[in-house]
């Protein structure tokens, strides 16, 4: 069954749509090419495509970025990707995958600062 891949969505919850920042994201490669209801790996690129710099969370789980303490305050930043697939072809099959990742100023290795252009 042949597959295809399509339609994307990128809000990034800026108040105001005159901001100077703006998130792309471009899904590079999706295996395998043939589309069942098995699993099925994605990998997408972030693209700055704004005027301003952007901060991106880069971890996986946010259980390791809560603190030790519930009376501590607790912020983060959190970033999903969806995917949707759909087959074409005498069978008919479709799929959703997604991933979230998660940043915290605490720990400077899960956000990365993408500028403009990058």
């Amino acid at each position: 069954m042949h597959g295809c891949v399509g339609g994307s969505f990128v809000a990034d919850g800026a108040p105001n749509p005159r901001d100077q920042r703006a998130l792309g994201v471009a899904l590079d490669r999706v295996t395998p090419t043939d589309i069942t209801l098995d699993a099925f790996e994605a990998d997408f690129r972030l693209l700055n495509t704004g005027l301003a710099p952007i901060d991106a969370p880069v971890w996986p789980h946010l259980s390791d970025l809560q603190p030790s303490s519930e009376l501590r305050p607790f912020s983060y930043l959190s970033l999903a990707l969806e995917v949707r697939l759909s087959g074409t072809g005498p069978q008919q099959a479709s799929g959703i995958g997604w991933v979230e990742l998660y940043g915290s100023a605490e720990r400077g290795d899960t956000i990365i600062t993408l500028k403009p252009g990058e």
